[in-house]
């Protein structure tokens, strides 16, 4: 059983490396989309964007669920005492992780993103960078699986150092050096450079993983296996893919129905939108491994009080900035990429309140994957992304981006909605933002 003060200390410990490393992202984040828009015509801007959301969907893709799975499998694991099959689980999950993410790429780099480049988003500039993005794939996917295990041990320092914070300070200060210097860059040198950037993450993440996993006792016989590990995976691949397509569908349908422009106004909001959402999950990218420990050792009452405290702090944390998105938004488009982008500014607005709501209903979705709901998950996340895309393409036929931003609202709400009554019937918690549970979360755990 998990030990009281291992608890507090995990939170405590957890909390402080993701609050500054999500704040210092969310920072460098915010600079480098303000450079590109300085470094890159409006055109070419959009078209960045639309690579970097294929970029990120692809990686889903190639990932097969082995980012959610690999959580659950090592904090388990380590909780009932069997680092051997933690060991094991992280071997096969990198050898699996390995042949998906090279054959997604090698699928998308020679044919299949010239396809989708070309018929698709009818966009000559996609379609020459197609081998680029192919690689930018590849390491952004791996970057993104190391990061997980280290979660699952609970080691939420290199979780944060190699999730993102080491390749958005190195982005940030190349695409800095190109602005002083005035450099001339066009949109291949750009993603040259982000992806030189990711590389050196994940060489340096490789490395500490090494390390980290040979200190535990070699796996002799058979403690887990691909197929335990695929059957656990494959939900949450779904899952994570049709959540992806609540979150980036928006654009995608931008990029369909509009014009390249159209997708750098409104990936220029998105953008903001989702780097206030990269503040928001501080509290929450350490509470998945907990969530597994905790729906083992069935201390679901303490469980509620974590998950409705964490909602509330969240909500109040980014109250303030999501006033000023709502409030301000044509100042804050002019400031962070200069007046042309003030055409975004109902975008803007509209998305950050389902940002908030989202915020509101709490760690809903992540509390059903780490208690073995992942197929009650996976179909509330296919009826969500039906549901936002519909919305979306309706809203883009006859309001143009604006129209896109309140479809992709109102999906976000209604999938937000039916997660929250899923966790509640079946694991019998709430997670959404209440401070009544504060007093109970500091005495108990």
């Amino acid at each position: 059983m998990i030990h009281k003060r291992s608890i507090k200390e995990k939170l405590l410990k957890g909390g402080a490396w993701a609050f500054s490393g999500k704040v210092v992202t969310a920072f460098t984040g915010l600079a480098v989309n303000a450079l590109l828009a300085r470094l890159l015509p409006p055109e070419e801007l959009g078209v960045y964007f639309l690579a970097f959301s294929l970029v990120l969907f692809m990686a889903v893709v190639a990932q097969l669920g082995l980012t959610q799975s690999i959580v659950r499998l090592v904090a388990e694991s380590m909780a009932i005492n069997r680092p051997k099959r933690a060991h094991l689980a992280v071997l096969w999950t990198l050898r699996l992780a390995a042949l998906a993410i090279l054959g997604v790429s090698c699928l998308f780099a020679f044919g299949g993103g010239a396809w989708i480049a070309n018929y698709f988003f009818h966009s000559e500039g996609l379609s020459q960078v197609v081998g680029l993005v192919a690689v930018w794939t590849v390491v952004i996917a791996f970057q993104q699986i190391m990061a997980e295990i280290y979660r699952g041990f609970h080691d939420i320092r290199l979780a944060t150092i190699f999730g993102g914070l080491v390749t958005g300070l190195l982005t940030m200060i190349i695409f800095f050096a190109f602005w002083m210097l005035e450099w001339n860059s066009d949109l291949d040198e750009i993603i040259f450079f982000s992806i030189a950037a990711g590389a050196s993450s994940v060489a340096l993440s490789s490395l500490m993983l090494w390390k980290k996993i040979s200190v535990l006792p070699l796996p002799i016989g058979n403690e887990i296996n691909v197929l335990e590990i695929l059957h656990l995976s494959w939900p949450l691949w779904i899952s994570g893919l049709m959540v992806f397509v609540v979150l980036q569908a928006d654009i995608w349908v931008v990029g369909y129905f509009l014009e390249d422009v159209d997708v750098a106004l409104y990936g220029a909001a998105l953008r903001i939108v989702t780097l206030l959402l990269i503040t928001t999950s501080v509290l929450y990218s350490f509470l998945p491994p907990i969530i597994a420990e905790m729906s083992v050792n069935k201390e679901i009452r303490k469980l509620q009080a974590i998950l409705c405290s964490v909602a509330f702090g969240n909500s109040f944390i980014v109250f303030p900035a999501f006033m000023l998105l709502v409030l301000f938004p044509e100042f804050t488009l002019s400031l962070v990429y200069g007046d042309y982008y003030i055409q975004g500014a109902f975008v803007l607005s509209a998305l950050s309140i389902g940002l908030f709501f989202n915020v509101l209903t709490g760690i809903r979705g992540y509390v059903l994957m780490m208690t073995g709901h992942e197929k009650t998950q996976m179909v509330i996340s296919i009826v969500g992304a039906g549901i936002n895309i519909l919305f979306c393409s309706i809203g883009a036929v006859s309001m143009g981006i604006n129209g896109v931003a309140i479809g992709a609202l109102f999906g976000t709400i209604i999938q937000c909605v039916l997660e929250v009554i899923a966790v509640k019937r079946l694991v019998g918690v709430w997670t959404f933002a209440t401070p009544l549970y504060i007093k109970q979360f500091n005495i108990n755990l």
